[in-house]
């Protein structure tokens, strides 16, 4: 008995073209919740000179997005984990970390909307 598979080269070609959709919807969505994070951030970021808040930005740096204010994150406001984690002889004032967990939990459904929509173009 012989069996006969036709079209197997339009299957690989469809089964290649679906990770990309994948990756370029994952990759939408990431952007998308790092973007509502730093949103969050500057709406919760307590404000004296208004140059914390004006420093918080998403960076792309490799295949990672990072958010935030300070060194690392592109900024010359080096104070900002002061006012995140608080200080000896000041309270803490968080707005990174709770804006973060606003966001992680619209995540998962960012990732599911963005994949279906890169799928159904």
């Amino acid at each position: 008995m012989t069996v006969t598979v036709r079209g197997i080269s339009a299957v690989i070609r469809n089964i290649a073209k679906l990770n990309t959709q994948i990756e370029e919807g994952a990759r939408k969505a990431q952007m998308r919740a790092a973007l509502e994070v730093e949103r969050e951030a500057v709406a919760l970021v307590p404000v004296d000179t208004g140059r914390l808040k004006g420093s918080i930005d998403v960076q792309e740096v490799g295949d990672v997005l990072e958010v935030g204010s300070g060194v690392k994150a592109g900024s010359n406001v080096s104070y900002a984990h002061f006012v995140e984690f608080g200080t000896n002889k000041q309270a803490a004032q968080p707005y990174l970390q709770p804006a973060v967990e606003i966001v992680r939990h619209k995540y998962p459904d960012m990732i599911v909307n963005d994949v279906q929509t890169e799928i159904m173009k």
